[in-house]
């Protein structure tokens, strides 16, 4: 996720370094995916519940 460990662009920092504890206490879950393999089934998950549930799952998908 942007502002993590290696970010190119200081100015992404801070806010990067928040952002999933931000989305969790307004109520939309994160799903993560750590590698390339992981990315299908976190997006298909994703896409399931927040169809399912009318609600959010935002996908973030970490780059090696």
């Amino acid at each position: 996720m942007r502002g993590e460990w290696g970010e190119f662009n200081p100015w992404q920092v801070p806010m990067g370094s928040t952002t999933q504890s931000v989305f969790e206490l307004t109520g939309v879950k994160v799903l993560r995916a750590s590698t390339a393999a992981e990315v299908p089934a976190v997006l298909e998950a994703a896409a399931a519940q927040a169809y399912n549930a009318l609600t959010p799952r935002p996908s973030c998908c970490r780059s090696a």
